[in-house]
């Protein structure tokens, strides 16, 4: 799937387990609202507690989209929800052809050197989720 050509800055609470949530708004086009209810259907906790990948694909087919996971891809080119490791702890933020969007509230930013961005911020790039509208 080729990136949006627009992408819609998401506003999220930052002190919950919502990444998930935000970085599947920024990847569909829809709404944090849109997303949030899609996410509350298949994980009661989505906030809370965070989603699993499972999660993840199933609120994406949800808002109308078919995803696949993928462990080899071109970071500075893909466009993706990208799955970031660091020991026990786990996080994931929009990759938009190459560039990181971190929705973090406290850290609301665009990164254009996605390696950067993930040695900075003590991250491993894990599996990218690509999207293709249905």
């Amino acid at each position: 799937m080729n990136p949006p050509e627009v992408v819609r800055w998401v506003s999220r609470n930052g002190e919950d387990g919502d990444c998930a949530i935000a970085a599947i708004a920024l990847a569909t086009g829809a709404s944090y609202e849109e997303a949030l209810a899609a996410a509350v259907k298949v994980q009661e906790a989505a906030v809370t507690h965070g989603m699993v990948w499972r999660d993840i694909k199933a609120t994406v087919r949800r808002l109308g989209f078919s995803c696949q996971a993928k462990r080899k891809y071109n970071i500075r080119s893909d466009s993706g929800i990208l799955d970031c490791k660091a020991g026990r702890r786990e996080h994931v933020v929009y990759l938009w052809a190459g560039r990181i969007i971190e929705p973090m509230l406290q850290r609301r930013t665009l990164h254009l050197d996605p390696e950067a961005y993930l040695k900075g911020e003590g991250w491993t790039a894990g599996m990218l989720l690509t999207l293709k509208k249905d």
